[in-house]
């Protein structure tokens, strides 16, 4: 009975096995219970964004399991003109004009509202900034070969959308427009070199008549006026030569909405350097192969020049001369004045009905006299 009982002891009898049904039925119910929620207060986003980056500079990396929300960040524009970082404008190619403004500068793209002004007669945007080898502004440089002479400022410029003129007799010729300080305020006041040279009546106002100063100074406008560029600027702007500055003007003789990609498609054809005349020439064929294109290219150049002066939508009066001619008045305006085009009497002018005259006539008119 001892030596019995002693084997009970030393090998204690196993426990019965779980029941199966027991166990699927807990697995099955845990996997019907919802996961354990605990909802907290969620901490203001400063805190967010400190314990974030505490937790990244400590670790090293980031927690899988945690999880942060970020942000779209808003940019602003520099003083510059440039877009930070993220902005629309960031990474704007000066090359690709479909994207920029409509005020950008048709030669280099910079679209600095301080720093571009629109030509009024032409309507296209240029910088105040220099054209290469020193040929002064593009301002400058378009207002010359395009003989234009009126100049409106950007509406976001400090003066605003200003058509500069003269205080006294309101001409608009940026050319002879200059500026004079008055005397007992901070204050400046744009004349014309004529009616500081010929009003009397200027000497009797507060104003320092001697002190005038003309706007454009070194072929370009003056900074207070409209800025010229900053190196970072022209550094992002579209690299131009002034061969290509100079082909894209004959381009707009023909064509005013070209855009610098134009020049190159096929049919623009570039201008080929002719030969110099000579004091001395071998024969009679030498002299002709010289000055034949000479006489060509001038001819076509006043051809082309007689043809851009046209003026659309004008209105005529007809009126009976003292022969029984017949004789129609009418009036060029804006750029295409008298004093501008330089019409001599005795040119030739060629009136021209539109498509009205097809639609009332059946058929085009145009007279010539």
């Amino acid at each position: 009975l001892s030596l019995h009982r002693l084997k009970q002891i030393t090998h204690p009898p196993t426990p019965p096995p779980t029941p199966k049904k027991l166990t699927q039925t807990k697995t099955k119910m845990s996997s019907l219970l919802p996961p354990a929620t605990i909802t907290t207060p969620s901490p203001p986003s400063s805190s967010i964004s400190s314990s974030s980056s505490t937790n990244s500079s400590a670790s090293g990396a980031p927690d899988d399991n945690s999880s942060v929300s970020s942000t779209p960040s808003t940019t602003s524009s520099s003083p510059d003109g440039t877009h930070g970082h993220g902005g629309p404008n960031a990474t704007l190619d000066p090359y690709d004009e479909t994207l920029l403004p409509p005020y950008s500068c048709r030669y280099c793209g910079i679209h600095d509202p301080a720093c571009v002004a629109r030509c009024v007669e032409t309507r296209k945007w240029l910088c105040n900034a220099t054209c290469p080898g020193g040929g002064g502004s593009h301002l400058v440089n378009h207002l010359v070969r395009s003989r234009s002479h009126q100049v409106q400022l950007h509406p976001e410029s400090p003066l605003g959308d200003t058509v500069l003129e003269c205080y006294n007799c309101a001409s608009k010729n940026a050319f002879v427009l200059g500026f004079v300080p008055a005397s007992s305020s901070s204050v400046v006041v744009l004349l014309c070199r004529v009616c500081v040279e010929t009003v009397p009546a200027l000497k009797d106002m507060d104003w320092e008549l001697g002190s005038w100063h003309p706007l454009v100074q070194d072929r370009k406008f003056l900074p207070w006026l409209i800025k010229v560029p900053s190196d970072k600027l022209q550094l992002r702007a579209r690299d131009i030569s002034q061969a290509q500055i100079n082909k894209l003007e004959e381009l707009w003789k023909t064509e005013p909405e070209a855009r610098f990609a134009d020049l190159d498609r096929p049919d623009v054809v570039s201008e080929t350097e002719m030969a110099p005349t000579l004091l001395q020439y071998e024969d009679g064929y030498h002299y002709q192969n010289i000055l034949a294109p000479l006489v060509k290219l001038e001819a076509d150049y006043d051809r082309q020049m007689k043809e851009s002066l046209s003026e659309e939508s004008i209105s005529v009066r007809w009126e009976k001369s003292l022969t029984g001619k017949n004789v129609a008045t009418f009036s060029f305006g804006g750029r295409h004045s008298a004093e501008q085009t330089r019409i001599m009497v005795g040119d030739e002018l060629r009136l021209k009905l539109g498509e009205g005259a097809k639609y009332l006539h059946g058929r085009s008119w145009e007279g010539v006299g």
